[in-house]
């Protein structure tokens, strides 16, 4: 019988990060709100919490493997965030 390995997480600092990089999701409402009815840029914006939530969560489960793709991931999530608040 093998022994069992211990769980690896992501550090502190990187969920912290990642907490931080997908604080813009809360800006749902106010984003909504500015964008016209029945456009692409409103879809975007009901679409944009669960891409940040998903993707933040990705990365912190991918960190301990394979942190290439973890930190790919907090870039974009930074650079999607940046590119909400532009819309």
């Amino acid at each position: 019988m093998s022994p069992v390995t211990p769980l690896k997480r992501a550090p502190w600092w990187f969920i912290t990060l990642m907490v931080l990089l997908a604080l813009p999701l809360f800006s749902l409402l106010y984003l909504v709100n500015h964008t016209p009815e029945g456009s692409i840029d409103r879809v975007l914006a009901w679409l944009f919490p669960l891409y940040a939530v998903l993707s933040a969560v990705c990365a912190c489960i991918c960190y301990p493997d394979r942190r290439e793709l973890a930190w790919i991931l907090a870039a974009l999530l930074a650079a999607s965030d940046v590119c909400m608040l532009l819309l």
